[in-house]
C-alpha cells in the first residue's frame, strides 16, 4: 500500500502498535498524532484520533481495532 492512515479514539491502542502495524502494512515510515491534513510520505503510516474522512488520494483508511483484528488474525499460527 502506499499510504496507510490508522484512526480511533485516544487511548486505543494506536501509537502501542505503531511499530507492528507498520510492519505488517509494509510502511517505511510513521507520522504519529497525525493532524489530519499535513504530509504523508509515501510508503507512510500515519496515526490519528481525527475521524475520516480524510482527502489523501489512494490511502487505506483503517480503524484501529479492524487493523489489529486482521493483523492478528493474519499472524495467527494455523
Amino acid at each position: 500500500m502506499s499510504i496507510v492512515i490508522i484512526y480511533g479514539k485516544q487511548a486505543s491502542g494506536k501509537t502501542a502498535d505503531a511499530k507492528q502495524l507498520q510492519k505488517f502494512y509494509g510502511c517505511k515510515s510513521v507520522v504519529d498524532e497525525w493532524d489530519g491534513s499535513s504530509f504523508i510520505p509515501d510508503e507512510g503510516l500515519a496515526i490519528t484520533s481525527c475521524m475520516p474522512p480524510f482527502n489523501i488520494n489512494g490511502a487505506a483508511v483503517i480503524h484501529i481495532t479492524v487493523a489489529i483484528d486482521h493483523m492478528n488474525r493474519t499472524q495467527a499460527p494455523a
